[in-house]
């Protein structure tokens, strides 16, 4: 695939409408005049993606097909940004934001992400909105359908959303307790450790925040020099630490006086039998009271 090149499972893989489907409407409503490749393969350009969950998601809305096929390209975009405008479901804006990470249009992720923000908060477009759409990228990621480089545009662009909302809770602290976050190893996705640091600031925390693949050494230092109260790690890659076990063993010796928060699910079955100051991803969400909504 590339970003004017899909496949027919490409375009089902990202609209969630089944390839049988989209050449019933191709054949009979003549909605779609895909591309051959030598081997007489179908493919289909970003503008058959886009006119594809445009119909996907007005169809979905009750308008039948026989109706949609009768308008414009432009018309049905019209009618689905309209629909969208009026929506108060999150999910609703899944469209906007895979256009914006699908054709790196930053204006559109701006535009979409702020006017979620407006209606939900912050913290909530992050756990109900971002964070899910982040697990139907990495599927479609491992897929072959969505490139490294556009889901690189959209994680920094959320990194940058992060820090900068994080930035505006300097001097905000009203806590004692103090936080020490970082990951570990070779460790380097991490949305989710910038994530819990936004939210620890957001209750008055001092946080102390190390980032991506810190060596253990640094960290042993940085918990002598901070001596922290709580510390917050995490695992996605199953090749950043060798022996999981011994990683969460030395780390809890380290800081014996800590609650240790290891987050991800590469740690799960490293925590059993773990010392007592170890915690799970659940133990961090109740103490951070996280919900997302409903």
């Amino acid at each position: 695939m590339t970003s004017d090149h899909y496949t027919i499972k490409d375009l089902e893989r990202l609209s969630g409408v089944r390839a049988h489907t989209i050449r019933t409407w191709e054949q009979r409503y003549g909605i779609f005049t895909p591309g051959r490749t030598a081997t007489n393969l179908r493919r289909y350009s970003s503008a058959d993606l886009k006119n594809l969950i445009n119909i996907s998601l007005l169809n979905r809305s009750g308008y039948k097909i026989s109706r949609l096929s009768s308008m414009t390209t432009a018309e049905r975009e019209q009618l689905s940004a309209e629909l969208l405008s009026v929506s108060d479901q999150l999910g609703g804006h899944d469209r906007e934001l895979l256009f914006a990470m699908l054709e790196m249009d930053e204006m559109r992720f701006h535009s979409t992400f702020d006017a979620l923000c407006l209606q939900s908060g912050f913290e909530q477009v992050i756990i109900s909105v971002i964070f899910p759409f982040f697990e139907k990228i990495g599927q479609l990621w491992q897929s072959g359908t969505v490139d490294p480089a556009q889901e690189h545009f959209f994680s920094n662009l959320i990194r940058s959303k992060l820090i900068s909302e994080t930035a505006k809770l300097q001097g905000c602290e009203t806590r004692r307790e103090k936080i020490l976050l970082f990951l570990p190893g070779e460790e380097s996705h991490e949305l989710g450790l910038l994530f819990y640091n936004y939210v620890f600031k957001l209750h008055g925390y001092h946080t102390y925040y190390l980032g991506a693949a810190v060596p253990q050494a640094s960290v042993d230092r940085a918990v002598g020099l901070c001596k922290p109260d709580v510390i917050v790690t995490g695992l996605s890659t199953a090749l950043a630490i060798p022996d999981l076990r011994a990683f969460v063993a030395d780390l809890c010796e380290s800081a014996p006086d800590a609650k240790i928060f290891f987050t991800g699910p590469l740690l799960t079955s490293a925590l059993q039998d773990a010392p007592p100051n170890a915690f799970q991803t659940k133990d961090l969400i109740g103490f951070l009271k996280i919900n997302p909504v409903n």
